[in-house]
């Protein structure tokens, strides 16, 4: 079940991925636009990963305590979001913005932190469904919350946070080497680095699930064995 999960998930999840592409390039969707969408997936893991924590079953504790470590995970994970997007309104929103002289980037910076468009709500609803879509087949399906213990089963930094964080930082530098070095056009030189950020989150989400993927493979044939 576990192989078949996977080549199930990974359609859905280049399908999902590459909505932002084809925003930046129909409707002009900006750097920071492309990034927000990607903060407001990484709130929807966090909330998947709460419901992993409440779920667990592994070691018996009380309804209480599990609800506790949920929201202690919860308030966390939002502290450390709202700074990083204090860092990308302000940076990437504002300064860049602000350096070029473009007032409409500054419109749409506003519209995006208010889910302004269809083509938008619906690309955001998609990361939604993905991250539904594993939590189901991935946790609930195979019923690893009857194996995992509730302090046990998250992380507060893990391989999707970090891929997003340096990716994010790699392609504000990308942008300026291509605009002010290379003179490319400011929405060209946008394109490329979103279809990078793309490729590279893309890429290590494949890596992350198909090893997950083997791993649970190998228990299930030690199970039989």
């Amino acid at each position: 079940m576990s192989r078949k999960y996977f080549y199930y998930s990974l359609p859905l999840l280049i399908f999902s991925n590459l909505m932002p592409i084809y925003g930046v390039v129909h409707y002009g969707w900006t750097l920071f636009s492309v990034i927000y969408l990607y903060w407001l997936e990484l709130l929807f893991i966090t909330f998947f990963d709460a419901l992993k924590i409440w779920m667990a079953q592994g070691k018996p504790m009380p309804t209480s305590t599990k609800i506790f470590i949920g929201i202690k995970f919860i308030l966390a994970r939002i502290g450390i979001f709202c700074f990083y997007l204090i860092f990308l309104i302000t940076f990437i929103g504002v300064l860049m913005s602000a350096k070029e002289s473009r007032t409409d980037e500054m419109i749409q910076m506003v519209q995006a932190l208010t889910l302004k468009g269809t083509f938008y709500k619906i690309t955001a609803l998609s990361f939604f469904a993905n991250g539904l879509y594993n939590f189901y087949v991935s946790y609930y399906l195979p019923q690893k919350y009857k194996t995992q213990d509730a302090d046990a089963t998250y992380s507060f930094l893990d391989i999707h946070i970090l891929v997003v964080h340096v990716s994010v930082v790699l392609i504000v530098f990308l942008h300026k080497g291509l605009t002010e070095k290379l003179h490319l056009e400011h929405q060209t030189s946008i394109i490329l680095c979103t279809c990078l950020f793309v490729f590279i989150k893309v890429f290590a989400e494949s890596i992350k699930s198909y090893s997950a993927d083997k791993s649970l493979d190998e228990k299930q044939r030690d199970i039989y064995i």
